[in-house]
């Protein structure tokens, strides 16, 4: 019996794509806990505002903004560019 090759790629796809998922990701040094705190439609496009923070703030509190304007997608290629800014938080750069 021969099997097709099709078959065995899509084999190997779904071989390839398993991972042991840590228990806590957020624990871990360095890792960041991500919640959008705003959403706003302008005339260019919509503004979010997420706020990333250190999953650990025993230490000094550590946390930013992320900033994005995503502008609506065009042409016969559906792309945009659109502009993103990180934002300090006064007091909390983990000094």
């Amino acid at each position: 019996m021969q099997i097709p090759k099709g078959f065995l790629l899509g084999l190997l796809a779904i071989a390839g794509c398993t991972a042991v998922a840590e228990p806590n990701p957020l624990g871990q040094p360095g890792t960041f806990a991500i919640k959008e705190i705003s959403s706003q439609d302008t005339a260019e496009g919509t503004r979010k505002v997420w706020l990333a923070m250190v999953s650990d703030q025993a230490a000094s509190p550590f946390q930013f903004q992320l900033e994005m304007l995503l502008k609506p997608l065009q042409g016969p290629l559906p792309m945009a560019f659109s502009k993103a800014a990180i934002i300090r938080e006064k007091g909390k750069d983990g000094r």
